[in-house]
């Protein structure tokens, strides 16, 4: 199911941040406090699943990635125009 389906259209957020990082920089990144304030002003982060085409998670506003590599590269070529709002 897309983002855009599962959140009604009184709930929307200002800006959605789709993000893909390592374990190591969730951990020290995506704090709850971070994502509380985030909520507060509109932003919602959601986690976006490598194993999962990207054109089915989105649409984002922000892609926030710290992940290198030739595949994650494609991924965010092939898909750039299809989901950014």
């Amino acid at each position: 199911m897309r983002l855009d389906e599962e959140i009604s259209s009184s709930q929307r957020p200002k800006l959605v941040v789709g993000y893909a990082l390592t374990s190591k920089k969730v951990t020290s990144f995506m704090q709850p406090k971070l994502e509380r304030l985030a909520r507060k002003k509109g932003i919602l982060f959601v986690a976006i699943d490598e194993n999962r085409p990207l054109s089915d998670q989105g649409p984002f506003n922000i892609v926030l990635h710290k992940l290198s590599g030739k595949k994650w590269r494609q991924i965010l070529e092939c898909c750039q125009f299809e989901w950014m709002v």
